[in-house]
């Protein structure tokens, strides 16, 4: 079954335009961010976002519980009857054993934003857990620069959603993965 898996730096719009694209299409949405926030709660610990998990746990053991929010969410969508749009974490590509959980269950779509325009969406919620140093934005350019080779290597499909809103960038995606679809790739 060839579900839809959103991909992108972080503040792109994965979670917001995934849950668009979910209704358009009719889907269930997953969100992996959600899964490890339910998973740490379910430790007895209390219940947080999982910016604050990162920061609560360190990124060693955020990355392992994201393995472990990827294998409940890959047994999901094996056992799953229809397709489902999953929205995955901004860094849950980067860790080799998570992707290769992950690369089975679909069509990954890339939610590509320039990279000045993905630091000014980074940071403007607040400043990323990951980033330890003092200069965010030189920090988040440079994970963005080891991401995206990451992102286009597993993308099916990049859509450039740069300067777009929500529903903007919803439709384009939409119509880019219907354009695969007519074409038998989806």
């Amino acid at each position: 079954m060839n579900h839809l898996l959103l991909i992108g730096f972080k503040g792109c719009g994965k979670s917001t335009v995934g849950r668009l694209v979910a209704r358009r299409l009719g889907r269930r949405f997953i969100d992996l961010d959600t899964v490890i926030e339910r998973l740490f709660h379910e430790r007895g610990l209390q219940r947080m976002g999982f910016r604050d998990v990162f920061c609560q746990v360190g990124e060693a053991e955020f990355r392992r519980l994201e393995r472990e929010a990827a294998r409940i969410v890959a047994r999901w969508a094996r056992e799953a009857p229809a397709p489902m749009v999953i929205a995955l974490g901004g860094g849950s590509l980067v860790d080799d054993e998570t992707r290769s959980l992950l690369l089975p269950l679909g069509r990954f779509v890339y939610l590509r934003v320039p990279r000045n325009e993905a630091v000014e969406r980074a940071l403007s919620a607040d400043t990323p857990a990951f980033l330890p140093g003092r200069n965010p934005v030189e920090e988040l350019s440079e994970v963005y620069s080891l991401r995206e080779p990451i992102y286009r290597a597993c993308a099916h499909i990049t859509v450039d959603i740069g300067g777009l809103g929500r529903r903007a960038a919803a439709d384009r995606v939409v119509g880019e993965f219907d354009r695969l679809a007519t074409s038998g790739g989806a």
